[in-house]
């Protein structure tokens, strides 16, 4: 694992201990619910100029207690000595108030205490032991609806020019992709699994993958949303497989990323961007 994830992990298995000697929520009165299902959460340290942790998986509500297992990834290398990747959490949601507590990692804690609605939420969080002690900031969560739908793109070459249909030829217009998605309702490990189908107009005999199920048979990755982190795995008839390794984005709603011809030898990657048809 990069040292930077694992810096991340520690986050959050620091993140879900928030109870660890925090403040209580009123379990007696009335409790609210968030949105089961898939969440991002972005910690941004007041003490570390530039650390960012991005934070995003499953939480589920059950009653006023929440539950669920979450990936995190960091914009700086330390503590390289952690080797968690997906870590479970528990907590509160009750009156409008978060509050989570990870698992126990090389005795590191990260407690988060969020206020907001059911689907977005913004607080504090802070770090007890290991090499983050007293690291701190502030928090922002938000539910990320499920990605069943269509969605349309055009490839690009790595230097953001557009690929022709027909490089002799471009009046037949530029490659274009399109992706049927079906999330999955229940997460593994904190990941929601994508099925669907994966077309593109590139002509035939010019590239060797052109269109196949996600995430196909055969196929050596899977295909799943966990956070703001996409995976699409498609596997084609002719044996060809494909990975596209993308993030969620905003206004629209897009998935933007690395689209790679895996497994034929004419294979080549591009870029693609996708947006969901409404």
């Amino acid at each position: 694992m990069k040292p930077g994830i694992v810096l991340a992990v520690l986050f959050v298995s620091c993140l879900l201990c928030i109870s660890c000697g925090g403040g209580s929520s009123n379990s007696s009165g009335p409790y609210s619910s968030i949105t089961s299902g898939n969440w991002s959460l972005t910690a941004t340290s007041t003490v570390t100029s530039g650390f960012v942790l991005s934070i995003g998986g499953s939480l589920t509500q059950s009653g006023n207690v929440v539950s669920g297992t979450m990936l995190v990834s960091s914009s700086v290398s330390s503590c390289p000595s952690l080797s968690a990747a997906a870590i479970p959490f528990a907590g509160t949601f009750s009156g409008g108030t978060l509050t989570l507590m990870s698992a126990n990692v090389n005795n590191q804690f990260l407690r988060v205490n969020a206020i907001g609605s059911g689907n977005s939420l913004t607080g504090t969080y802070s770090v007890a032991g290991g090499c983050a002690d007293g690291d701190n900031g502030t928090i922002a969560a938000s539910y990320l609806p499920p990605l069943t739908g269509i969605w349309t793109g055009t490839f690009t070459n790595p230097d953001g020019t557009s690929i022709p249909v027909d490089p002799s030829n471009p009046r037949e217009g530029y490659v274009t992709a399109s992706v049927t998605l079906t999330q999955s309702a229940t997460a593994i490990n904190g990941a929601f699994p994508l099925s669907g189908t994966f077309s593109s107009s590139f002509a035939p005999g010019r590239v060797c993958f052109a269109s196949g199920a996600i995430p196909g048979t055969g196929t050596t990755t899977g295909a799943y949303v966990m956070g703001t982190s996409v995976v699409i795995s498609a596997g084609g008839t002719d044996g060809a497989e494909i990975l596209f390794e993308g993030w969620l984005g905003e206004a629209p709603l897009n998935i933007g990323g690395l689209f790679a011809n895996v497994t034929a030898p004419c294979g080549r990657s591009v870029l693609l961007n996708l947006v969901q048809q409404r």
